[in-house]
């Protein structure tokens, strides 16, 4: 059996502020799988879904991180995320409960709704300059901004950098691509259970249009989705060398499986 996971990532809502052209979200070719992440308004995962979810893991004894937020801009869901995360740390005991923020929606208002809620907030200022690279201008002053309205969540600033992914518009993927070919795929499929807006498990971060059907939270426990023998052979074959040959998602993925993700 493989063992639990150590992150458990729930995409609370579909919508995002923003269409980056190296966001999955932008560059996935399948539009019929992804539409629903731009229409307005968002589409949201039901409350006593998510509320489920945190149950399950909390009754799988995971004690790890949780992550209310995925492919979306968790401003946009503030209020259900604030009652969610607070809803998580009354009934269990987690590493930290935190999401990642593009900062374009926040404000003082969204700001008191998640502080305290949140354990952690890291938000990526960025916004794109001359030649695709992020402006610098002003980032200071928004900074010091953000952090005056946060008293109780820590507060992080990554530079906004995007990772390369299936699809990416970098001139190298396809070099990237076989250069990981071989690798085994190990942190993401191992160590993150992830729940999508529509309560897909999907495999990975990557995993944009559940390519795999491992199954919904709408019908089966966190539990069985994740200890599933379909997802469990998955697992252990990604984790040999060579084991992506059996995936044809798996053979074009660019990035190195046994590295994790940057926040």
């Amino acid at each position: 059996m493989i063992p639990m996971f150590d992150e458990l990532d729930i995409e609370t809502a579909s919508g995002c502020t923003r269409a980056c052209p190296t966001c999955l979200r932008t560059t996935y070719p399948d539009r019929t799988k992804t539409e629903a992440r731009f229409r307005s308004p968002a589409v949201l995962l039901p409350p006593h879904v998510v509320t489920r979810v945190i149950d399950d893991a909390i009754e799988m004894g995971f004690q790890g991180i949780l992550t209310l937020q995925l492919y979306n801009e968790p401003a946009l869901d503030a209020v259900r995320i604030a009652k969610f995360a607070n809803y998580a740390k009354k009934r269990g005991r987690f590493e930290k409960v935190h999401v990642f923020s593009n900062g374009d929606r926040l404000d003082a208002s969204i700001a008191a709704g998640l502080d305290g809620a949140l354990d952690e907030i890291v938000v990526a200022l960025y916004a794109p300059g001359p030649g695709g690279r992020p402006r610098i201008e002003g980032r200071a002053e928004r900074e010091a901004e953000i952090r005056s309205w946060f008293h109780k969540t820590r507060v992080v600033f990554t530079g906004g950098a995007h990772e390369t992914t299936h699809y990416s518009p970098i001139s190298d993927l396809e070099s990237r691509i076989d250069r990981n070919r071989v690798l085994p795929c190990i942190v993401d499929v191992q160590e993150t259970m992830i729940i999508g807006h529509t309560g897909q498990m999907l495999l990975c971060c990557d995993d944009i249009g559940a390519e795999f059907d491992l199954g919904s939270v709408n019908h089966t426990s966190l539990y069985d989705l994740w200890y599933g023998q379909k997802h469990q052979e998955i697992v252990t074959t990604l984790s040999r060398v060579g084991g992506r040959e059996n995936y044809p998602y798996c053979r074009i993925c660019p990035k190195d499986g046994t590295r994790r993700r940057s926040a």
